[in-house]
């Protein structure tokens, strides 16, 4: 520490309100990210963008897509949310050594709780998509 250099540091009483405020202030600075990021995710206002992600996923051939990551060394897989619930298309339950080595691609299906007919269709074709994709790069891992 330079001679010159004084760094103090002192306790300051205050009230309770304004104790108060504080806790609330950081409370919301905290709760205030999740809070967005939910309803981003949830809302309506992604919901469309959400469906075209999904819908430009599944446009292309599974198999094509496949064999061009493999050739790139990319062995991920596709990792299926819904809900609470995750799983590897064509494959079973996420593997924790698999991600560990490859890592896994999330994918997040639309919401059932409000699903229309299109969306519940939109998430079996994902399903499908996902699961022939999924088949051909378990199937390269294990001749590996």
């Amino acid at each position: 520490m330079s001679p010159g250099l004084r760094l103090s540091f002192r306790v300051h009483e205050t009230t309770f309100w304004n104790g108060l405020a504080i806790v609330i202030l950081v409370t919301a600075g905290l709760l205030l990210p999740v809070a967005l990021g939910t309803w981003y995710i949830y809302g309506g206002a992604s919901r469309s963008e959400h469906r075209q992600s999904l819908q430009m996923l599944i446009d292309g051939d599974p198999l094509e897509a496949a064999r061009r990551a493999i050739e790139q060394g990319d062995l991920r897989m596709f990792l299926v949310r819904g809900g609470l619930d995750k799983l590897v298309p064509g494959v079973g339950a996420p593997d924790d050594d698999y991600r560990e080595t490859y890592g896994y691609r999330a994918v997040l299906l639309l919401g059932t709780h409000e699903a229309t007919a299109d969306d519940e269709h939109l998430n079996d074709a994902v399903l499908a998509y996902t699961a022939a994709y999924n088949r051909v790069v378990a199937a390269h891992v294990a001749g590996r």
